[in-house]
């Protein structure tokens, strides 16, 4: 996987198969590793695609305006209505819809923070958006029967991952994205290398998961599901800050990224 970050206003980035002119479906790329003992080559196919990640200003009513062009039902999930309750939004868009969202997104400031190209095989994590290590956090969630639950932890991180689970029909990649809980190894861990049993409220951070089948003239958007909202739900403490006191957004905007297109 090669990664690197660019910062740059979100007016200049433009790339014509972002913006649906010459939109291809991306071609699976193969990486070669040979075992040490003997000659054996496992092929693996990677998937490419670019993440973007979007910081807005923007009020819930501004932003809306632009999830407006999203299909937010295309994502899959047993109830999405529960990832909303929980902070957590996704729609997929069209390339042929970009130009407007993007116009959307430009009304509330919005602009690219981190542009990450990375290559990624089946099954294979990766953390694509994490809160800085607290020494006290407390996260509350919502179930599906609406019951609230909550839990103290000690010192702790939240991510967000990526897991790609292989191809279904016309083109797609079916792409997992996951927030997980990441705490230091404890001493028990430590001494028998084995992880310790996941808390319940670990588990079920696994049922928010957000399934999307990208094709390859679409993109997804995850982000808050909105502003107001407490600070100790999942998508308040993955997708929400400050900036200069105002209220700030995160969003990750990920689309294919065909290898054979720079520069067109």
């Amino acid at each position: 996987m090669g990664c690197q970050q660019q910062s740059r206003e979100f007016d200049l980035w433009k790339r014509p198969v972002w913006l649906g002119e010459k939109a291809s479906t991306p071609s699976p790329q193969s990486s070669s590793v040979e075992s040490s003992g003997d000659s054996t080559t496992v092929v693996q196919a990677l998937n490419c695609f670019t993440i973007r990640i979007l910081e807005s200003t923007g009020s819930d009513r501004e932003l809306n305006e632009a999830w407006s062009y999203l299909d937010e039902a295309a994502p899959m999930n047993e109830d999405w209505q529960m990832l909303h309750r929980n902070g957590l939004r996704c729609g997929i868009g069209q390339y042929s819809d970009w130009p407007t969202v993007r116009k959307q997104f430009e009304k509330c400031g919005t602009r690219v923070k981190t542009e990450l190209p990375v290559a990624l095989g089946t099954s294979t994590p990766m953390n694509i958006l994490s809160d800085s290590m607290k020494s006290e956090r407390t996260v509350f969630y919502y179930d599906r029967d609406r019951r609230s639950h909550g839990r103290d932890f000690g010192a702790s991180m939240m991510q967000f991952t990526m897991t790609l689970s292989g191809r279904v029909a016309g083109g797609r990649v079916r792409t997992i994205f996951t927030p997980k809980i990441l705490r230091p190894t404890s001493s028990l861990e430590h001494l028998t290398g084995k992880e310790t049993r996941k808390s319940m409220i670990e588990q079920e951070l696994e049922n928010f998961s957000i399934v999307v089948d990208l094709g390859p003239e679409e993109f997804a958007i995850i982000g808050p599901s909105r502003q107001e909202m407490a600070s100790s739900l999942v998508g308040s403490q993955l997708f929400l800050g400050w900036d200069q006191g105002r209220r700030r957004s995160t969003f990750l905007l990920i689309s294919f990224a065909p290898p054979d297109t720079e520069g067109k």
